[in-house]
């Protein structure tokens, strides 16, 4: 007498899964769409309103005892190492060994 095994079908049981898998992903795309939109600002045409701006401040007299830093070397020159805030740095000024106390 010959064995024979039977075949269990499962093809409704795929597609329930299959369809499960589809809403979720469906869900996921639809929430990631919403929280997008609503997170983009509104263009706005009318133009920026310049009044709250007070352009007198520019005209201050302390602006003019302000100094400039220093221009920034292009990336392939090795620059110096110093601190640009400060006027001199403190190996220069200090007493030599001998000098001390």
């Amino acid at each position: 007498m010959a064995i024979t095994f039977e075949e269990k079908n499962d093809f409704g049981k795929n597609i329930a899964i299959l369809f499960a898998l589809a809403l979720v992903a469906g869900a996921g795309v639809f929430l990631f769409w919403f929280f997008s939109r609503q997170s983009q600002a509104p263009v706005s045409i009318m133009p920026l309103d310049n009044e709250g701006i007070n352009k007198k401040v520019l005209e201050d007299p302390f602006l003019s005892s302000l100094e400039v830093f220093p221009e920034i070397p292009p990336a392939g020159i090795e620059a110096p190492r110093q601190n640009p805030f400060v006027a001199a740095s403190a190996t220069t000024t200090a007493p030599a060994a001998d000098e001390l106390p």
